[in-house]
């Protein structure tokens, strides 16, 4: 990600670019901060894509496939979408480094159903401002002969 497509403001994303770079704890306190105050509290749907296994290949296809059309239909419905996944990321995270699950045992208490864990989350909402495109690179760059 970068600070272009970080949804901040024009202000803020212009004085992030010529600020030195923070340590990576601060950039930590300042996600959790914006995330939970702004990007959550503020966002009308919050959602989850449930798999039976998360680790399963199929089944992480299936939800990257189902995210990709979910995302494409709500932009043509003028709706804007974004991955919120670190949630999911970080009970990977603990279990790699074999300290006590803090996450799952909270998202489980939004998904409500036995059986099924979240592979994915995301918010969605109307935007207050068009997003800048991400940058891209040229086709060239990524095919092989």
């Amino acid at each position: 990600m970068t600070v272009d497509t970080a949804g901040l403001s024009p202000f803020t994303t212009a004085v992030s670019k010529l600020l030195p770079d923070i340590d990576a704890r601060s950039a930590d306190r300042y996600w959790l901060s914006i995330t939970r105050e702004t990007q959550v509290a503020t966002a009308p749907v919050l959602g989850m894509l449930l798999v039976r296994d998360r680790f399963d290949m199929r089944s992480a296809i299936q939800a990257g496939r189902a995210w990709q059309r979910l995302h494409l239909a709500a932009t043509v419905e003028g709706l804007a979408a974004r991955p919120l996944n670190q949630p999911v990321e970080c009970i990977d995270r603990d279990a790699m480094l074999g300290r006590a699950d803090g996450f799952g045992p909270a998202i489980s208490r939004f998904a409500e159903t036995s059986g099924w864990e979240p592979t994915f989350m995301f918010r969605l909402g109307v935007a207050e401002r068009a997003a800048s495109p991400s940058p891209r690179r040229a086709l060239e760059e990524m095919l092989r002969t």
